[in-house]
């Protein structure tokens, strides 16, 4: 089950950018075009704005294309160029696709974020060589990223960054721990 929100933006009488929430409308079962058709059609029709609408947000699922037909159908006056496509969800797009290429070194300090993360001790170590290292900061805990929010991963590296004084040493005192723990299994 998922919920859909409707919002409507416009410009008012003294041209000022308004946006106003129209509805939560509660959505179970096949997510296809026909089907979110129906809800937004219901909805927007409910509150009297089927046709007052000049253009659709939406980001670039296919069933979001099917919907938009049925937009079509149902009001011819409405065209495929009344579908706006969402800039943020083309830029988070991008941005992801950008970060394929440093892919090796995320999965490295998403995989020391989550070490961290999940050990009181990693985490309490990690804080005090924080506070050996940096004078006048205040010590804040590592973020990890989240594929479904966007922005985390900058903030996962940015964290990251801000932490590199005591990540360094931090990871290197853990190598070498593992390297102690490789040589003596081998023994």
């Amino acid at each position: 089950d998922t919920i859909h929100g409707y919002y409507i933006t416009f410009i008012s009488k003294d041209w000022t950018l308004e946006a106003v929430l129209v509805d939560f409308v509660p959505f179970r079962g096949s997510y296809d075009g026909s089907r979110i058709f129906n809800t937004f059609h219901s909805t927007l029709t409910k509150f009297e704005l089927w046709d007052r609408k000049m253009a659709i947000t939406l980001d670039n699922a296919s069933n979001n294309d099917a919907f938009i037909q049925c937009v079509i159908n149902a009001d011819p006056s409405f065209t495929k160029e009344h579908h706006i496509r969402c800039f943020g969800h083309i830029l988070n797009l991008a941005s992801q696709d950008a970060l394929k290429m440093v892919q090796e070194e995320l999965n490295t300090i998403r995989e020391y974020v989550k070490s961290i993360r999940f050990s009181n001790i990693k985490q309490e170590r990690l804080k005090a060589l924080y506070l050996d290292n940096v004078s006048g900061e205040k010590y804040v805990k590592p973020i990890l990223d989240c594929p479904t929010r966007w922005n985390s991963t900058s903030a996962m590296i940015e964290r990251a960054i801000k932490l590199k004084p005591a990540l360094d040493p931090l990871m290197y005192e853990l190598w070498m721990e593992q390297q102690r723990s490789i040589r003596s299994g081998s023994n």
